[in-house]
């Protein structure tokens, strides 16, 4: 038997400083508090503001190398972990005014440990630590559906498989094409953009049949590797999307929790930014102007989840430059009863198109088992928030024609 919380609306008498409005108002607005599908909610008259704090255990089973080539006691990333510990809180302070907060208390930073510049040559090493990050803390002001303003730091508008919630993610992480990868050898990065900070103009027309942004940031964020070295006379990040529903309003989710009309969603990206590049001896070598174009394409009817992209990367004013792509494929299904889900998904990268064995594969797999919501009665009233989750992943690195790693991870997720 489960426990059951219900739905609590508290009307309390609020004082006229924290109301708003008349001050010698004789009835102050309710101050109403209630269990949303993410969090707690508190709301004083227009005013509202949401909480919620996400959780993210995991444990790491991880072998490098093929087993029947290399050694076979080579294990690197095994062990237990949170992934997440996340603070966030949103809400709106006037009809057109709303704000985002979110801070991840199990963060990692890659932090200088020596730098030296002597004129001609810059060096440096560098080190990742524990620490809380900031994810977003932003402003979005909504001047109309079609034209939105968001203004501080939040993620950078490019990739719907990027922009996909931690709450509605179907695999423990993202695709390595977009995320990027630092496991069993392989140290690539993504075509994904981090976090980062600036400003985007975003809007929506047609009931939500089509979405777009565009957006100017200033480029410290880096890719999804995740590094930030010392200056380079790094320009700033522009990025445009647009994407389009012709069946209704497409929820970026990666699984079909409610079994729903058929949904189809199409997008295009593009991202311009400068970057350092650094020899294999640290050294910075140039500066550089990566440019980023990306399509997708996602459907969902009945529980079933199917979603693909294509990214290509090109620089411009190098001829020796690598030219990237990379793809992925990902399925899922939601079994309403008894709420299992599993998914399948494979990816491709190959980050110098002109050179031959420097690409990878991945294969991955997964089964979750949703858990009960409070108040849900029944497994079909079950989402993404709270599971257990157990997925298996294949590497294979061109260059050896060998395993890259494979990985066993059992993961659970869960919020207030």
């Amino acid at each position: 038997m489960h426990a059951v919380i219900p739905i609590v609306l508290l009307e309390l008498a609020c004082p006229p400083a924290f109301a708003g409005g008349d001050a010698g108002a004789d009835t102050p607005p309710p101050f109403v508090a209630s269990r949303t599908e993410k969090g707690l909610t508190f709301e004083v008259g227009k005013s509202k503001m949401n909480f919620d704090v996400f959780f993210q255990p995991r444990f790491t089973f991880r072998q490098s190398g093929d087993p029947d080539v290399d050694a076979p006691d080579r294990w690197d990333g095994t062990g237990f972990q949170v992934r997440r510990m996340l603070f966030l809180a949103n809400g709106v302070l006037t009809p057109r005014l709303g704000y985002t907060f979110r801070v991840n208390f199990a963060g990692t930073k890659d932090a200088l440990t020596s730098f030296s510049d002597d004129g001609d040559v810059t060096m440096f090493s560098t080190a990742t630590f524990a620490t809380p990050v900031l994810d977003d803390a932003r402003l979005n002001y909504k001047v109309a559906d079609a034209f939105q303003v968001a203004f501080g730091r939040f993620k950078v508008p490019y990739s719907g498989h990027w922009l996909v919630g931690v709450y509605d993610l179907a695999f423990p992480e993202r695709s390595a094409v977009i995320d990027g990868i630092r496991a069993g050898g392989l140290q690539m990065d993504g075509f994904g953009y981090k976090r980062d900070t600036g400003l985007a103009i975003t809007g929506n027309a047609i009931e939500r049949r089509v979405d777009w942004a565009v957006g100017v940031f200033s480029g410290d964020g880096g890719s999804t590797a995740g590094l930030v070295f010392p200056p380079a006379d790094d320009g700033y990040l522009y990025t445009a999307r647009i994407a389009v529903a012709p069946l209704g309003a497409f929820e970026m989710r990666d699984l079909d929790t409610k079994h729903g009309r058929p949904r189809l969603g199409l997008g295009v990206n593009a991202g311009f930014d400068d970057n350092p590049v650094y020899g294999h001896d640290r050294r910075l070598d140039a500066s550089r102007t990566d440019v980023h174009l990306g399509g997708e394409v996602r459907f969902a009817a009945s529980g079933l989840n199917l979603q693909a992209e294509y990214h290509l990367g090109r620089t411009l004013g190098d001829d020796d430059t690598a030219k990237a792509n990379g793809f992925l494929v990902q399925g899922t299904y939601v079994i309403p009863d008894p709420a299992l889900v599993p998914g399948l998904r494979f990816s491709r990268m190959d980050p110098d198109a002109e050179t031959h064995d420097d690409g990878y594969s991945m294969a991955e797999a997964t089964l979750a088992w949703l858990l009960p919501e409070p108040g849900a009665k029944k497994a079909k009233d079950r989402t993404n928030r709270r599971k257990v989750q157990i997925a298996y992943t294949l590497a294979k690195a061109d260059a050896s024609g060998n395993l890259a790693f494979h990985q066993v991870m059992l993961a659970a997720q869960a919020g207030l």
